[in-house]
């Protein structure tokens, strides 16, 4: 990766910083929970072409969870409490989920971006990779020589995560999405899902992630 393309990310950082949209470094900041948000009908949470769905297409319940790489917590949720969720409910096909970008820093919206320019079948084991190995490459010398080892094991060579992380296009389709689930849902720190509209707010356990999905299989 060259020094251009590092330039580029930084000072999209910098514009994205200065105008607010960046508002939750890393997760936290809000109490956890089910709150009294229902967004059903919010058409930011329709989908949209550059959604990742993990499931069947047609499953009864939508799980929409947005979260930044470089947020513990939902590296958490990530590796302590998706993989249940992806076994009792999404191979089942009793739900579908659905990976949307917050960064909450530069280096989480290069992994987005970078995630986003795999082909599709290698997008969630590279999600999964990431929050999985999240302490080792946020504390190496070189985070983002890390993330592109990551990416070359899953086929994308240097020039092209070169070219997908000079992409303004990416960044902006990333930033600008970003920005309406802070104005329009309310997004404010990292991890927030939204299960079939009801906003649930932190890094839950499965179990009270179960129950809530219990109750809006039941409604």
């Amino acid at each position: 990766m060259n020094r251009t393309t590092l330039a580029i990310i930084a000072a999209v950082a910098v514009a994205v910083i200065a105008g607010g949209a960046w508002l939750a470094l890393r997760g936290g900041g809000q109490p956890q929970g089910v709150d009294t948000v229902f967004a059903s009908d919010n058409p930011v949470l329709a989908p949209r072409p550059g959604d990742r769905v993990l499931g069947a297409a047609d499953a009864p319940l939508t799980i929409i969870e947005y979260a930044s790489f470089t947020c513990p917590h939902c590296g958490s949720f990530h590796t302590r409490t998706l993989p249940q969720v992806e076994t009792d409910w999404i191979t089942t096909g009793r739900a579908r989920f659905i990976f949307r970008d917050f960064p909450g820093d530069q280096l989480a919206l290069m992994a987005a971006m970078t995630a986003r320019c795999l082909p599709e079948p290698q997008y969630y084991p590279f999600v999964a990779l990431l929050f999985r190995e999240q302490e080792a490459w946020l504390s190496s010398e070189d985070p983002v020589a890390f993330v592109s080892r990551v990416a070359a094991t899953a086929g994308m060579d240097a020039a092209s995560l070169d070219g997908c992380l000079a992409d303004r296009n990416l960044q902006n389709d990333i930033l600008s999405h970003q920005i309406a689930a802070r104005d329009a849902l309310g997004v404010a720190s990292t991890p927030t899902i939204f299960v079939n509209g009801r906003r649930v707010v932190g890094d839950l356990s499965y179990d009270d992630l179960n129950r809530i999905l219990d109750d809006a299989a039941g409604s």
